[in-house]
């Protein structure tokens, strides 16, 4: 009995949370890399005031923007670690 799942995370280890732009009506809550559960009931009220309202109510959502990666303006918490292998650069 085993099993398997995928472990998903971003460049900068942080989750993508709020709309996406180009595609109306899309939203996003991914990249969790394993905490995604245990914060589940709390960004679950958040993304329903972002879908129903058009913002989070108390929440600036701005650094969990699915852009930030092009934009190379990464979570804080992770601008200190080494800069990503050529390759992997977006």
């Amino acid at each position: 009995g085993g099993y398997s799942g995928l472990y998903d995370a971003t460049p900068d280890h942080h989750p993508v949370l709020g709309a996406i732009a180009e595609y109306a009506g899309l939203y996003a809550d991914f990249g969790w890399s394993g905490h995604g559960f245990k914060h589940s009931p709390f960004i679950g009220d958040i993304l329903s005031d972002v879908v129903l309202h058009g913002k989070a109510k108390g929440f600036d959502l701005t650094p969990f923007r699915w852009t930030r990666f092009r934009e190379h303006d990464l979570v804080p918490s992770a601008r200190w670690t080494a800069e990503p292998h050529p390759k992997h650069r977006l």
